[in-house]
């Protein structure tokens, strides 16, 4: 959880919220590359104008776009576990800058419920009833879009007097009208378990099973 703190200012350009050194990325401890999402760094390397600096990547396919004093890198797929970022003046054609950065994907997230944004412990019936849908949160982490998204998962109710209701699987992160009636006869003491939960994160090229969900109706 340490670690992914420095994430928090990685993606905005317009944060300047702690010192770097020359062409650091914007954060606290390291200095990577997400696969699949914005990255951004800052132009504090040289004082050209923007106009005149033309960045290029070496050793993964991706692109790099300018925003006002910063350089958005989107890498879209990784060559090796590392890559240089190099920039140079597009007039002269001269290399005046290049930095080496490990390549990471995006951390596993944590799945909730929409509305609580509880994984587990105890609710109310009411508050059971109104949630619609499972979303996940990558923490201590902001996006300007979620890097993970539901894809499916299968849903139980379950009480020690009565037999467990059948398992159900709902495609996507919404809940569909069945899940939505399921949650609505919450008694207090039904256990309801979100399990084989199945999300799409940037960068990957299959869906990864994330932390199942389990609450108590009270």
């Amino acid at each position: 959880m340490k670690k992914l703190t420095g994430l928090i200012v990685a993606f905005f350009c317009s944060m300047s919220l702690f010192a770097q050194s020359p062409g650091h990325i914007p954060n606290v401890e390291f200095n990577f590359l997400l696969l699949a999402v914005d990255n951004i760094i800052k132009n504090d390397f040289t004082t050209m104008d923007m106009a005149d600096i033309e960045g290029s990547i070496i050793g993964a396919e991706g692109s790099i776009k300018k925003d006002k004093d910063c350089f958005v890198v989107k890498l879209t797929k990784a060559g090796n576990e590392n890559c240089s970022i190099e920039f140079k003046n597009n007039k002269t054609g001269v290399l005046f800058k290049s930095f080496n950065f490990p390549i990471k994907r995006v951390a596993d997230p944590l799945t909730v419920l929409g509305f609580s944004r509880k994984s587990e412990g105890k609710m109310s019936t009411g508050s059971l009833a109104a949630e619609r849908r499972l979303i996940t949160i990558v923490p201590n982490a902001n996006f300007n879009k979620p890097p993970c998204r539901i894809q499916k998962f299968t849903v139980i109710k379950s009480n020690g007097s009565s037999d467990p209701s059948a398992p159900y699987t709902n495609n996507g992160e919404y809940f569909d009208e069945h899940v939505i009636k399921l949650l609505s006869t919450a008694q207090p003491g039904d256990i309801f378990q979100f399990y084989d939960i199945k999300s799409s994160c940037s960068g990957d090229s299959s869906d990864r099973k994330v932390n199942d969900i389990i609450v108590l109706a009270r």
